[in-house]
């Protein structure tokens, strides 16, 4: 049997905007109901479950890194111009 991974669900809901909701939301159900026929014990859904974790993590690692670059680069941009003013 085989859990959901509820951090990861977790993560990708509060990526949901306007722009990816349509997207995400097929990921995440994709994931959801790959993990549901896999615990039914259909053989076919193992290599099904793993490709659909892959790609909802990857989609939400991406995100997550380009949240943080975004964080970085406006504080790092804000850095330069307050040294720039000494």
């Amino acid at each position: 049997m085989v859990a959901l991974d509820y951090q990861l669900l977790y993560c990708a809901r509060k990526l949901v905007n306007g722009a990816n909701v349509h997207h995400l939301g097929e990921l995440i159900f994709a994931y959801e109901q790959a993990v549901a026929l896999h615990n039914k014990h259909l053989p076919t859904h193992e290599i099904y479950r793993i490709q659909s974790e892959l790609r909802l993590r990857e989609y939400v690692h991406k995100s997550q890194d380009e949240i943080i670059s975004t964080v970085h680069g406006d504080r790092d941009q804000s850095l330069s111009k307050r040294a720039g003013s000494f």
